[in-house]
């Protein structure tokens, strides 16, 4: 009966053993999971974070764009409004040229 005994209580110090690595495993998981849950949530709030900001450069850049079209059409209505500016202004002094020969033929 002793003997009975003694492996029984040898059989519950390696169960209780056991049970004790298992459950410090289990502890030890738990905290690798809590980690790798806090480590994904920081990830996620770094993509968060990183799409406002993408989106905020998008609408700075597509602003910018713009007032560069803008400029741009601008100028080129403005050239073309100095091309017009110079073709009456040539056109004017083809005329005074004219008059002017013209008088210059009268008064010789």
């Amino acid at each position: 009966m002793r003997l009975t005994n003694m492996f029984f209580n040898d059989n519950a110090t390696h169960l209780q053993i056991n049970i004790d690595i298992l459950s410090e495993e289990k502890v030890n998981s738990d905290h690798k999971a809590i980690e790798s849950a806090q480590r994904i949530l920081d990830l996620e709030q770094q993509l968060s974070t990183s799409s406002v900001k993408f989106s905020e450069l998008s609408l700075d850049y597509n602003r910018k764009a713009q007032a560069y079209d803008d400029a741009i059409a601008r100028l080129e209505d403005n050239l073309a409004e100095k091309a017009t500016l110079m073709s009456e202004l040539e056109a004017l002094a083809a005329q005074s040229s004219e008059k002017y020969a013209k008088f210059s033929l009268d008064y010789t």
